[in-house]
């Protein structure tokens, strides 16, 4: 049995060749006819044979594939048989040619100028995506054509565990595609009829015959509820497939794939889910990749009057936006898009260019007039003249301004009025301060001109070559020059980040070079075929161009993607200040628009800070609205409002030098030991709640879920514990000492939890764990950890907060959730890799596992994996909030985030995010026949008349 057949013409076999090579090295199987034989009837038999026998049918759309009869009655076949339609197009076609049945999926672009290696990626994501509902549709088949050809044999029915299973997929089947046939359809009901005509006969009697009825009344009624929420839950799937189809076809810039609208069908499946009360990993792992590459975003303005000529953006760092455009005119509007100021427009002439200087302040307008052409040096805001530059030899190619219009600088074409050409001549800095604007300098000319913001530093690209000259006034203007450490590859543009701080070249080859200011020697960032429009603040971000539709923010820090922009029309941007905000031109459903984005509010993380590797203890508050941290003799917090790090973090200081700390897990008490003493201090207020003294030297410190009581053990070994109700402690008795983390107090003090490492031998570490019920100081369970199935020793990786369970790990493959009064196993799923972090919910129904750069998050009733972080660095620790609402996690460079968890909180992030619904006829090509509503009430649907702001 074949996975796909390709239908193609033969004008296209090489590209069919090579699509099957390429499907048999991932190892699917295909049916192709190679050999081109006249469609007889017996031939086309054997055809429909293998169409019926395939989960898959790609059709190669070609102009030659639309004009061949054979490829159309294979198509017609195709459909007839529910098949599943993949369209390949290998070159390009008229889209009103294409039969209907294609032209409404999502196409794989395979032509010459495509990537070929990732439209086989999506050729076998679309063969695998509902892989068993696909091999069910086609074993079905199979069985239905044979009973039909046999005359209806009722002998050849399903019966048992078959047709149950039958049932369920047709049940499913109306919201999935391939969708069922008629004659499965038949065939399946069929079946059900003789299986009811085979038990009433084995029964007999009416009576009997009776009983059966109401049985099988209830039992329709089950099996419709069943149904409804199959489909519901197989509607879900789909979305979330054709989410990551839609993403991954939008970062291949494929027309009609964006990432608004990937998101946007991702939280419908999560609201799909929602009804029924579930989650699911699929979609939660849809909704998270298209959060984190689709930043917040909000139209500062649409639909104002479209710019003539050029245009340019700037960010003064007050919140508003400035956008001067040719003609010429300005306007000033604020976050919300109201003017700060009246519409400025002035008559100039001939604007054939215009750029702002850093920081706003100033615009620079060029004017090219002929002989009296010039560069036009104006105040932002009034636009009027501070200085005019007159064109020397002939036009400006190129020209720059300082933040402070103190210096401009200009290269030149000469032209020849008699032959009516322009060669390259020179560049030169003019100084703006003197009122005679003199030429201080002349330098040969240049295809890029980079001037930094202070003014201070000018680089220039002469003839593929990055050169760089410092400017000083002692008094007057002058210009030093600065070796440079020559570029490691061939450079096509150059410009400086927007403080200054970096010289930044874009490649030919794609990817950028990097000279922090001050120094000789470069770096590399990025990656091709990235290119940079404009780099923000200490060279953190940068964004450019990335494909055809698309901007890209890269993360020059970490060399990752940040963040994808969709882009149309000429778009040009600007980096706020702070570095932290973008602002964008280009063109929407109702219009121009200026847009601004917000860079660092996160994907499904609602926070991330740095810095905060020597903590002792990290904990939510019990509203769940901060993150804390012990550090030092220091009290952290952060709000989860705001995602920023230094900004938005609050200090308070603690009594004394912290050697452990521990919070309780609803976040309301804190546990500090220092010297010989422990304090217990309200979270929210820093007062002291109770003061504690004891003999020895801390190893591991734990509070109960309410705070009440208090465990510590000592090293070498022993377990003090206090609780409200008892005067004076109890000592536990350990065999061993107990390391920091392995360490828990259950509800009320009624039990404590102690994780014992042993003796160390190849096979790992040997592992006890005990609990007590104090005040009783012998342990009332002690059990080892054995060794798996590979014969290593098993691990703890944490303890509920209720002291219940234990989580522990396999080095073979697994976590398993055991019980703490006897060591029975609960639960066991699958996680492979090493040195788990494990956390438990404090309710107990989720576990968290993070392994590398990776958490996953397993619901315990279910034993399912409902949710996945992806893109960390390694994971060190795990906290949940009390309510469940977050998760927090250390990372091993330092950064702490918290994420999303809620499945409503993650389509609220997304609804933040799009600007536009499905309309009802995407609604209808995704979700059929349900009834139609808005997956983001408030937004905008197409069509509908958007304000000029919002």
């Amino acid at each position: 049995m074949s996975e796909v057949f390709i239908s193609y013409s033969r004008k296209d076999i090489g590209p069919v060749r090579r699509m099957h090579a390429a499907l048999a090295a991932r190892e699917r199987q295909t049916w192709v006819d190679w050999e081109g034989i006249p469609p007889t009837a017996e031939w086309m038999q054997e055809i429909r044979g293998a169409i019926d026998a395939a989960q898959a049918f790609a059709f190669v759309l070609s102009p030659d594939s639309l004009a061949s009869r054979v490829c159309r009655e294979e198509l017609e076949h195709a459909v007839a048989q529910g098949k599943r339609l993949i369209p390949v197009v290998c070159r390009d076609v008229v889209a009103s040619e294409v039969p209907e049945a294609l032209a409404r999926l999502n196409w794989v672009y395979c032509r010459e100028q495509d990537d070929f290696e990732a439209a086989m990626s999506l050729l076998v994501q679309a063969v695998d995506t509902d892989l068993a509902h696909v091999q069910a549709h086609t074993q079905l088949l199979l069985r239905a054509v044979d009973w039909q050809s046999r005359g209806e044999d009722t002998s050849l029915t399903l019966r048992g565990a078959a047709l149950a299973a039958a049932e369920r997929w047709l049940a499913e089947g109306a919201a999935q595609t391939p969708h069922p046939t008629a004659l499965q359809t038949r065939f399946i009901l069929q079946s059900r009829r003789s299986a009811d005509r085979r038990r009433l006969t084995v029964l007999g009697a009416a009576g009997a015959a009776l009983v059966v009825v109401a049985v099988l009344g209830v039992a329709t009624f089950v099996e419709r509820r069943n149904a409804a929420q199959q489909q519901t839950l197989a509607i879900a799937g789909r979305l979330a497939a054709d989410a990551d189809l839609v993403r991954e076809q939008s970062a291949l810039g494929m027309p009609g794939a964006s990432l608004e609208r990937s998101l946007l069908l991702a939280a419908e499946s999560a609201r799909q889910l929602d009804t029924l009360g579930t989650q699911a990993l699929q979609t939660d792992r849809a909704l998270r990749r298209a959060l984190a590459l689709l930043p917040l975003q909000w139209p500062v303005r649409q639909g104002f009057m479209e710019p003539r000529g050029e245009r340019a953006l700037a960010l003064p760092g007050d919140g508003s936006v400035l956008l001067v455009s040719g003609g010429l005119r300005l306007d000033h509007w604020n976050a919300a898009g109201e003017p700060v100021h009246p519409a400025v427009e002035i008559t100039a002439p001939s604007i054939a260019a215009l750029a702002f200087a850093p920081g706003g302040r100033f615009v620079v307008t060029r004017s090219d007039l002929g002989e009296r052409g010039r560069l036009d040096v104006r105040d932002a805001l009034s636009l009027e003249t501070r200085a005019s530059v007159p064109h020397p030899t002939g036009d400006a190619t190129a020209f720059a301004v300082d933040a402070q219009a103190r210096v401009l600088v200009a290269s030149y074409d000469r032209y020849d009025a008699k032959t009516n050409q322009s060669t390259p001549d020179h560049t030169q800095v003019v100084d703006l301060t003197d009122t005679a604007l003199p030429v201080v300098a002349q330098l040969p000319h240049a295809s890029g001109i980079a001037l930094s913001p202070d003014g201070r530093w000018l680089a220039l690209l002469i003839a593929g070559r990055v050169q760089l000259w410092a400017l000083e006034r002692q008094p007057a203007l002058g210009l030093r020059p600065v070796a440079l450490e020559p570029a490691q590859r061939e450079v096509w543009q150059i410009l400086f980040s927007a403080d200054g701080s970096h010289l930044v070249a874009n490649l030919e080859v794609g990817g950028l070079e990097m000279w922090p200011v001050g120094q000789t020697r470069s770096v590399l960032a990025g990656e091709p075929p990235f290119s940079a429009m404009a780099v923000g603040p200490q060279a953190r971000l940068a964004v450019g161009r990335a494909g055809d539709n698309r901007l890209q923010v890269r993360d020059l820090v970490r060399d990752r993607e940040l963040a994808q922009l969709e882009h149309r029309d000429r778009d040009v941007l600007a980096f706020g200040p702070d570095g932290r905000t973008l602002a964008t031109t280009g063109t929407s459903a109702g219009g121009p628009v200026v847009r601004l984005w917000r860079l660092d509010q996160g994907g499904s993380d609602v926070l991330d800070v740095a810095g905060v590797l020597a903590r002792k203890t990290l904990a939510f508050t019990s509203d769940e609205t901060q993150l804390q941290a012990v550090s030092g003799k220091a009290l952290r917090s952060w709000p989860l409002d705001r995602p920023s790090d230094a900004a938005a973090s609050a200090s308070r200081a603690l009594p004394a030098q912290a050697s452990l700390a521990a919070h309780s897990a609803d976040g309301r008490v804190l546990a500090v030991a220092s010297g010989q003493r422990v304090q217990l201090l309200d979270t929210a207020t820093g007062a002291l709640v109770r003061e504690i003294g004891f003999d020895g030297q801390p190893s591991a410190l734990a509070l109960g879920p309410d705070g009440q009581s208090l465990a510590m053990a000592l090293q070498g070994g022993g377990v003090w514990w206090w609780s409200g109700s008892q005067a004076a402690p109890v000592r536990l008795k350990t065999p061993g000492e107990v390391p920091p983390g392995y360490l828990a107090v259950g509800t009320q003090g009624a039990s404590v939890l102690a994780g014992v490492p042993g003796p160390v031998s190849r096979a790992g570490q040997t592992w006890r764990v005990l609990r007590w019920q104090p005040p009783a100081a012998e342990p009332v369970a002690d059990f080892a950890l054995d060794r798996d199935r590979s014969g290593f020793f098993i691990n703890p990786c944490g303890f509920s907060p209720d002291a219940r369970r234990v989580a522990s790990q396999h080095r073979g493959g697994g976590i398993a959730v055991r019980d703490t009064t006897d060591g029975q196993v609960l639960l066991q799923v699958d996680h492979t890799g090493g040195a788990p972090a494990c956390a438990f919910s404090s309710d107990n129904q989720q576990l968290a596992v993070g392994t590398g750069n990776t958490v996953r998050l397993w619901n315990l009733a279910t034993g399912a994996e409902t949710g996945r972080l992806e893109g960390l660095a390694a994971v060190s620790d795990l906290v949940f909030s009390p309510g469940s609402r977050y998760l927090a996690t250390a990372e091993s460079d330092g950064r702490t985030r918290v994420w999303l968890l809620r499945p409503a909180d993650l389509v609220a992030r997304a609804c933040e995010r799009v600007s536009l619904n499905l309309g009802p006829t995407a609604w209808s090509a995704y979700l059929g026949n349900q009834p139609y509503r808005p997956t983001c009430p408030g937004v905008a649907e197409p069509g509908e008349v958007v304000g000029e702001s919002r």
